[in-house]
């Protein structure tokens, strides 16, 4: 009895010693997880702030580039809506223009003008919206003037130019003088057009290369630079017509 007396006291102090040496492996254990885990989240926060600055960067410079491609179309227009015709002088519709509206332009002051995007036939009895032309002008101030005088006379109508056009079903249609916008500006103003139509707002126009809106005369005017723009001004429904 004696005997296994003491092999029990024994067996007892081995179990307490494996005991205490499993707790301090526990404590150990935990202290790994926790150095890994804080390891972990300071690795990921330089590696998340450097991708942020990065996308901060990207989004910068997509803004510059833009802002650039705005200024490259400093110097010109864009006529909308006058009938296309095979053989046409795109210079020529452009003085008879210029001179209807009483701004004077000569042939020096043209620089190019020519129609964009694909042509494309009439199907059957209805006419193909006409391509708009394209046009470069020596000076911004002359430019300025066209505009300004097609703010003044905004109803003008093809036939009224002296020149001969394409016949027409329908009652005449009216064509228009605009600034040139870049690809990004010009998406963004025909998404404006169609979330002010949704939301009910009347005005949205262009002025020196910039997008704005606003509700109704007397309110407040908004500039409009991207798609984010749109939802924060009209609202998600009205960006996403529904």
């Amino acid at each position: 009895m004696k005997a296994m007396r003491a092999e029990m006291s024994k067996f007892r102090l081995a179990v307490s010693n494996l005991t205490a040496a499993l707790h301090t492996q526990n404590k150990r254990i935990d202290k790994l997880e926790s150095r890994i885990e804080a390891l972990e989240m300071n690795s990921g926060v330089p590696q998340n702030c450097e991708i942020s600055n990065l996308q901060e960067t990207v989004a910068r410079l997509h803004t510059e580039l833009e802002k650039r491609n705005q200024e490259l179309l400093a110097n010109d227009l864009e006529i909308a809506g006058f009938p296309e015709s095979h053989n046409e002088n795109a210079t020529l519709v452009l003085l008879a223009i210029a001179k209807k509206l009483g701004v004077p332009l000569e042939d020096r002051d043209v620089v190019s003008a020519h129609r964009v995007g694909a042509w494309s036939c009439c199907r059957g009895a209805s006419v193909a919206r006409p391509r708009p032309v394209a046009v470069r002008l020596a000076r911004r101030a002359t430019r300025d003037e066209l505009l300004q005088a097609a703010r003044v006379r905004r109803h003008l109508i093809p036939s009224d130019m002296g020149l001969p056009v394409p016949d027409s079903p329908g009652p005449p249609r009216h064509f228009y003088l605009n600034e040139r916008l870049s690809r990004h500006n010009r998406h963004i103003f025909q998404k404006s057009r169609e979330a002010a139509k949704h939301a009910g707002w009347r005005y949205v126009w262009t002025r020196e290369g910039h997008i704005f809106a606003r509700q109704e005369h007397g309110k407040a005017r908004y500039r409009l630079g991207s798609e984010a723009d749109l939802v924060r001004v009209f609202g998600p429904n009205a960006v996403s017509g529904d």
